[in-house]
This record gives C-alpha cells, structure tokens and sequence, in this order.
C-alpha cells in the first residue's frame, strides 16, 4: 500500500516540482498505470496535464478515464482543451458502450454534446 500512497503523492506534487517540463515521460507513465489511483492521481484534480500534455496525450488521458470510470469532470482544463479529435474518440467510446450495453456517465455525453 506504501507504493501506491506514494505514487499518487508523487503524481499529484508535478504540477509544483522544479522543471515540471522534464517530468513528462514519468507523467505519462502515471496516466498509464493500471492502479486507478496513481492513475487518478495526474489525470484528476491535476494542472499538470493541463498545462504540459500535447493534444494527444490529454485526449488519451480523456479517453481513459472514462473508460476506468473516473470523472472528466475532476480534470482541469477539460473544456478549454476540447478539441474535434477528442469529441470524436468520445463519440466512437460511447457508441461502443451502448452498442454493449454498459453505462455512460453524464459528464461524458454533455461534453460531446
């Protein structure tokens, strides 16, 4: 368990560590993580990916929460960083859950639209 406190710290501190910038690589691996807090930890809550991730990877990072059901509503900067391939990746995750007939969180289909 002290692994896992101690990710989610180290993750949640990137925003304010010197030279957030060469921290990225390890950013990414947190929003990789398959332990949801650690994951959670960058992705929630978190300027980091806000200020330092390109289009990409945020929209990865989008996409995964959603699929692990955590709230895009808990990531900052969601709305300024909407961008055409995300609603698309978006609406592609939602039809797909539908087609299986698993859940879709509200913040999810007020996002897309």
């Amino acid at each position: 368990m002290a692994e896992v406190t101690e990710g989610v710290a180290y993750m949640k501190g990137f925003a304010v560590f010197p030279a957030p910038a060469l921290l990225h690589e390890r950013a990414r691996e947190g929003v990789r993580s398959a332990v949801q807090p650690v994951f959670e930890a960058i992705a929630c809550k978190n300027p980091y990916p806000f200020d330092y991730f390109d289009v990409s990877a945020f929209n990865q990072m989008v996409v995964k929460c959603v699929f692990v059901g955590a709230s895009i509503g808990d990531i900052v900067g969601i709305g300024e960083r909407r961008n055409p391939q995300l609603v698309q990746m978006l609406e592609d995750l939602v039809a797909e859950r539908r087609a299986a007939g698993r859940p879709i969180a509200d913040a999810v289909k007020e996002y897309i639209g």
